[in-house]
Formats: structure tokens, C-alpha cells, sequence
């Protein structure tokens, strides 16, 4: 990441997602079910709107 920015790209950012998921989230204990993707949407939009991130540039 720190590479990418300083090679000018500045919308690679660092999330930590730690403690984001219950296991109640989870499928499998590893992947999100259909509740952990909302979780994660729900938690994730705010730091894309701090960054000035569009729906179109993520997609």
C-alpha cells in the first residue's frame, strides 16, 4: 500500500476489519452470509465516502 502511495496512487487505503463480523455473520466460519456482506457494505461505505470514492470507481 505504502508503495502505491508514494508512487502517486492515492486511493489505496487500509481498512481494518478486524472485529467487523460475529460469527453469526459467517457461512462456514470463514465467508460472510448474505447478513455479513450487508455488515460489511454497511461498515465499508463510510470510508469510501471519506475518501471521495464513487460506486463507479469501486465496481
Amino acid at each position: 500500500m505504502k508503495t502505491l502511495n508514494d508512487g502517486g496512487d492515492a486511493k489505496v487505503f487500509y481498512v481494518n476489519t478486524e472485529g467487523w463480523l460475529s460469527s453469526s455473520d459467517l457461512s462456514d466460519s470463514v465467508h460472510p452470509n448474505d447478513t455479513g456482506h450487508v455488515e460489511i457494505a454497511d461498515r465499508l461505505a463510510p470510508h469510501h465516502r471519506r475518501q471521495n470514492l464513487t460506486r463507479s470507481l469501486w465496481c
